[in-house]
């Protein structure tokens, strides 16, 4: 199975944001730009591609591309719960951090994702849900190296530095971990 069609399975297999009122054919649609969004992202991030050929002159920010893909998911899922109305960008009054986060993956305009690219990144379509991924790689990438020169272990730190936004440890670690290993077929 290639990866698409693996990261559309995952995002499919999760549960539905409650208040989200699409028609099912609806959702279908903005998960598959979803799972292209994070398929491209994950692509372009290890320098890779289904046919495991590298492509020339790429620097990759990560090395497996289904590990970064699931992270994705697992970070959209956790930050957002992939609702509808807040990768529209129709946030709530007590959401996206009071409105300072933007997109699935509530990024924040910082020196990570400029101003310019973070207005750029809210909505449902195909460019904006690219961006949101792009940047969360980085931001994950980012992180990733951080926390390993620290001497830990990747996984939990990375996911704890995302959060936080520059600590290798967070409580709220252990539940995002697990939906990560669920998604890569552990336990």
């Amino acid at each position: 199975m290639n990866l698409y069609a693996l990261v559309l399975k995952a995002i499919l297999s999760l549960p539905h944001y409650d208040a989200d009122v699409e028609t099912p054919s609806a959702r279908l649609a903005r998960m598959e730009t979803i799972a292209s969004a994070i398929t491209r992202t994950a692509n372009e991030a290890t320098c890779s591609d289904d046919t495991h050929t590298a492509i020339e002159g790429c620097k990759a920010l990560w090395g497996n591309r289904l590990e970064l893909a699931m992270l994705l998911v697992t970070i959209a899922l956790h930050e957002s719960g992939l609702a509808e109305h807040i990768h529209a960008d129709r946030c709530g009054k007590n959401e996206c951090d009071h409105g300072l986060a933007k997109g699935l993956w509530q990024m924040h305009a910082s020196y990570v994702m400029p101003r310019e690219v973070w207005e750029k990144s809210g909505g449902t379509s195909a460019g904006g849900t690219y961006l949101g991924a792009s940047y969360a790689a980085r931001r994950l990438a980012g992180n990733r190296t951080r926390c390993a020169k620290k001497g830990l272990d990747w996984l939990e730190p990375t996911i704890a530095g995302y959060a936080t936004g520059n600590v290798c440890q967070w409580s709220g670690t252990a539940s995002r971990a697990k939906t990560f290993r669920v998604l890569m077929g552990g336990k």
